[in-house]
């Protein structure tokens, strides 16, 4: 299975970078921001709420606060979800 990956906005009319991800790197990824929000006292991921357990197709992440080998090393630094993690 794998998942479209890309920034999306309210109006959503601009074409931004898009990479494909698998289900484990998305629930890996939203595992790294919740354990980097604990770390750091601060909310990276949106909505994360423990009713929120399964994977979600749609979510607010903040990532600027992260360095972007740390965030990309979750997704094994694939070129194409680096550009999305630097467009965020």
């Amino acid at each position: 299975m794998s998942i479209t990956f890309r920034i999306a906005t309210a109006a959503d009319n601009l074409q931004g970078p898009v990479a494909t991800i698998t289900a484990r790197q998305l629930a890996a990824f939203r595992t790294f921001l919740r354990q980097e929000s604990v770390r750091t006292g601060t909310v990276l991921l949106d909505p994360d709420a423990d009713e929120d357990a399964f994977l979600s197709y749609h979510f607010e992440a903040r990532v600027c606060p992260v360095a972007l080998a740390a965030v990309t090393r979750v997704f094994e630094f694939q070129s194409d979800v680096i550009s999305v993690i630097e467009e965020a």
